[in-house]
C-alpha cells in the first residue's frame, strides 16, 4: 500500500500500531502533520518524547501545554504545543489552519502483536517453519543465506 494522503497516513497509523488511551510525561509520541501549502508534500511525522505537561493557567478549560523532544530529524530540538484534553488523547486538531494529530504507540501491545505474527513462523517445537509463505507471501529465510548472496 501506497501511502500518499494524511488520511491515508492516518488508517495506516490506526490499523496497524496499538495506541495508548492517553499520552504521558516519558511517553515517545508520533505527531503526523497535514503538509504546508509551501511544500508538494501531503504531510509529514516527527517523534518526539513528551519532557513535561502542565496545565495552562491563562485558559479557562482543560488546555495543556507539552514541552516535547523531537527525536528526528536531527538535531533534536525542543518545543511545545498547546493542546486541550482530547487532542492530548488523540483527537484531530488543527495549528494554523493544518491538521495534526498526536498518538502515543503502546509499545507493549505493538511487540505482543508482532510475536503473535512471529508464531504464525514458528511450528509448535519452537522451529521455523522453513519456506512456507506467510500471511503477505513472504518466505522465512536464514541470515546466512542473506549473507551468501552475491550479485552479479
Amino acid at each position: 500500500m501506497e501511502i500518499k494522503t494524511f488520511e491515508q497516513m492516518q488508517e495506516f497509523f490506526d490499523k496497524n500500531i496499538p495506541c495508548k488511551k492517553s499520552i504521558d510525561v516519558g511517553d515517545i509520541i508520533f505527531l503526523l502533520s497535514e503538509g504546508s501549502s509551501i511544500s508538494e508534500v501531503e504531510f509529514s511525522y516527527n517523534y518526539a518524547k513528551i519532557l513535561d505537561i502542565k496545565r495552562d493557567p491563562s485558559k479557562k478549560d482543560e488546555w495543556w501545554i507539552i514541552s516535547l523532544v523531537y527525536i528526528m530529524p536531527f538535531p533534536s530540538a525542543e518545543n511545545y504545543l498547546i493542546v486541550r484534553t482530547e487532542q492530548l488523547n488523540g483527537e484531530l486538531f488543527t495549528i494554523n489552519g493544518k491538521r495534526k494529530i498526536i498518538r502515543a504507540p503502546n509499545f507493549e501491545e505493538f511487540r505482543n502483536k508482532i510475536r503473535t505474527g512471529h508464531e504464525k513462523l514458528v511450528d509448535s517445537e519452537g522451529q521455523t517453519k522453513k519456506g512456507k509463505p506467510n500471511e503477505e507471501g513472504a518466505k522465512v529465510i536464514k541470515l546466512e543465506d542473506i549473507k551468501n548472496f552475491r550479485r552479479d
